[in-house]
Protein backbone atom coordinates (compact mmCIF):
# COMPACT_ATOMS: atom_id res chain seq x y z
CA UNK A 1 0.00 0.00 0.00
CA UNK A 2 1.45 3.39 -0.98
CA UNK A 3 -1.11 6.00 -0.24
CA UNK A 4 -4.99 5.97 0.98
CA UNK A 5 -8.70 7.72 0.92
CA UNK A 6 -11.36 7.35 2.89
CA UNK A 7 -14.67 7.82 1.08
CA UNK A 8 -18.43 7.11 1.21
CA UNK A 9 -17.11 4.62 4.03
CA UNK A 10 -14.62 3.18 1.74
CA UNK A 11 -11.22 2.95 2.16
CA UNK A 12 -9.65 3.10 -1.23
CA UNK A 13 -5.33 2.65 -1.41
CA UNK A 14 -2.95 3.28 -3.75
CA UNK A 15 -0.48 0.08 -4.43
CA UNK A 16 2.76 -0.48 -6.83
CA UNK A 17 1.88 -4.40 -7.61
CA UNK A 18 -1.09 -5.77 -6.84
CA UNK A 19 1.06 -9.08 -7.78
CA UNK A 20 3.82 -8.06 -5.03
CA UNK A 21 6.50 -8.05 -7.60
CA UNK A 22 7.78 -4.72 -7.87
CA UNK A 23 11.14 -5.52 -6.65
CA UNK A 24 11.32 -7.42 -9.59
CA UNK A 25 10.27 -4.64 -12.07
CA UNK A 26 6.93 -6.06 -11.93
CA UNK A 27 4.54 -3.02 -11.83
CA UNK A 28 1.04 -3.84 -11.83
CA UNK A 29 -0.14 -1.21 -9.62
CA UNK A 30 -3.16 0.70 -9.37
CA UNK A 31 -5.58 1.78 -6.90
CA UNK A 32 -7.75 -0.69 -4.76
CA UNK A 33 -11.15 -0.05 -2.96
CA UNK A 34 -11.71 -1.75 0.72
CA UNK A 35 -14.80 -2.26 2.88
CA UNK A 36 -13.17 -1.64 6.29
CA UNK A 37 -16.18 -2.86 7.92
CA UNK A 38 -15.67 -6.54 6.38
CA UNK A 39 -13.09 -9.02 5.75
CA UNK A 40 -13.82 -9.25 1.84
CA UNK A 41 -10.86 -8.86 -0.24
CA UNK A 42 -9.88 -5.61 -1.53
CA UNK A 43 -11.44 -5.13 -5.22
CA UNK A 44 -9.05 -2.80 -7.88
CA UNK A 45 -10.83 -0.03 -9.80
CA UNK A 46 -8.33 1.27 -11.38
CA UNK A 47 -5.39 -0.82 -13.29
CA UNK A 48 -2.20 -0.80 -15.04
CA UNK A 49 -0.82 1.80 -12.97
CA UNK A 50 3.30 2.22 -12.59
CA UNK A 51 4.00 3.17 -8.70
CA UNK A 52 0.67 5.11 -8.21
CA UNK A 53 0.37 8.19 -5.71
CA UNK A 54 -2.77 9.91 -4.10
CA UNK A 55 -5.94 8.82 -4.42
CA UNK A 56 -8.54 11.64 -4.21
CA UNK A 57 -11.94 11.93 -4.64
CA UNK A 58 -13.54 15.22 -6.21
CA UNK A 59 -16.61 16.17 -7.28
CA UNK A 60 -17.28 12.38 -6.61
CA UNK A 61 -14.73 11.36 -8.68
CA UNK A 62 -11.72 9.38 -8.22
CA UNK A 63 -8.46 10.65 -9.05
CA UNK A 64 -5.05 9.30 -8.76
CA UNK A 65 -1.60 9.87 -9.87
CA UNK A 66 0.49 7.32 -12.09
CA UNK A 67 3.31 9.12 -10.86
CA UNK A 68 5.99 7.34 -13.18
CA UNK A 69 3.97 8.20 -16.53
CA UNK A 70 3.55 11.68 -14.86
CA UNK A 71 -0.56 11.49 -16.04
CA UNK A 72 -3.42 12.24 -13.87
CA UNK A 73 -5.71 9.74 -14.18
CA UNK A 74 -9.42 9.17 -13.66
CA UNK A 75 -11.96 6.37 -14.26
CA UNK A 76 -13.86 8.86 -16.10
CA UNK A 77 -12.95 9.84 -19.85
CA UNK A 78 -11.78 13.32 -19.78
CA UNK A 79 -8.61 15.77 -21.10
CA UNK A 80 -6.50 15.45 -17.87
CA UNK A 81 -2.72 16.55 -18.13
CA UNK A 82 0.83 14.65 -18.88
CA UNK A 83 3.57 16.06 -17.08
CA UNK A 84 6.93 15.42 -17.44
CA UNK A 85 8.07 14.53 -13.94
CA UNK A 86 7.70 12.03 -11.05
CA UNK A 87 4.25 13.44 -10.00
CA UNK A 88 2.82 12.76 -6.70
CA UNK A 89 0.58 14.72 -4.64
CA UNK A 90 -2.23 16.60 -5.47
CA UNK A 91 -5.40 19.13 -4.58
CA UNK A 92 -8.22 20.83 -7.08
CA UNK A 93 -10.21 23.71 -6.72
CA UNK A 94 -12.88 24.31 -9.34
CA UNK A 95 -11.46 23.42 -12.98
CA UNK A 96 -7.49 23.85 -11.82
CA UNK A 97 -5.68 21.18 -10.05
CA UNK A 98 -2.29 21.49 -8.43
CA UNK A 99 -0.33 19.04 -8.92
CA UNK A 100 3.55 18.06 -6.76
CA UNK A 101 6.37 16.85 -8.72
CA UNK A 102 9.22 15.45 -6.75
CA UNK A 103 12.96 15.86 -7.94
CA UNK A 104 12.94 12.56 -9.98
CA UNK A 105 14.08 9.34 -8.13
CA UNK A 106 13.86 6.99 -11.30
CA UNK A 107 15.65 8.91 -13.82
CA UNK A 108 17.10 6.10 -16.01
CA UNK A 109 13.49 4.40 -15.71
CA UNK A 110 11.42 7.02 -16.67
CA UNK A 111 14.24 7.85 -19.93
CA UNK A 112 11.69 6.11 -22.16
CA UNK A 113 9.66 9.07 -22.08
CA UNK A 114 10.75 12.29 -24.27
CA UNK A 115 11.22 14.92 -21.78
CA UNK A 116 12.09 13.81 -17.76
CA UNK A 117 11.83 17.22 -16.04
CA UNK A 118 14.02 16.65 -12.61
CA UNK A 119 13.11 19.33 -10.35
CA UNK A 120 11.09 19.73 -7.35
CA UNK A 121 7.53 22.33 -8.17
CA UNK A 122 3.73 22.56 -8.39
CA UNK A 123 1.57 22.33 -12.25
CA UNK A 124 -0.99 24.56 -11.79
CA UNK A 125 -3.21 22.78 -14.34
CA UNK A 126 -6.43 24.22 -16.14
CA UNK A 127 -7.93 21.42 -17.43
CA UNK A 128 -10.76 23.47 -18.69
CA UNK A 129 -8.29 25.20 -20.94
CA UNK A 130 -5.81 22.44 -21.25
CA UNK A 131 -2.97 25.01 -19.55
CA UNK A 132 -0.37 24.41 -17.13
CA UNK A 133 2.10 26.23 -15.45
CA UNK A 134 5.15 24.67 -13.38
CA UNK A 135 6.20 26.44 -9.97
CA UNK A 136 10.04 25.68 -9.66
CA UNK A 137 10.85 24.97 -5.61
CA UNK A 138 14.67 25.92 -5.73
CA UNK A 139 16.17 23.43 -3.16
CA UNK A 140 13.67 21.12 -2.47
CA UNK A 141 13.72 17.94 -3.52
CA UNK A 142 10.37 16.39 -2.76
CA UNK A 143 6.70 16.74 -2.64
CA UNK A 144 4.64 14.03 -1.00
CA UNK A 145 1.48 16.12 -0.99
CA UNK A 146 -1.03 19.49 -1.54
CA UNK A 147 -3.79 21.09 0.41
CA UNK A 148 -4.87 24.33 -0.71
CA UNK A 149 -7.56 26.38 1.98
CA UNK A 150 -9.67 28.53 0.43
Amino acid sequence: INDATFYNGQLYVSYFSLSGGFKADIYDGGVAQLDPYTTEPPMPVLTGLWKPHTPKFFDGKLYVLDSMRGNLVSGKQERLPQLPGFVRGMDKSENIFFIGQSADMYVTDRMQSETVMLNAGIYVCDTKYNATRFINFKGAMNIHDIIIWE
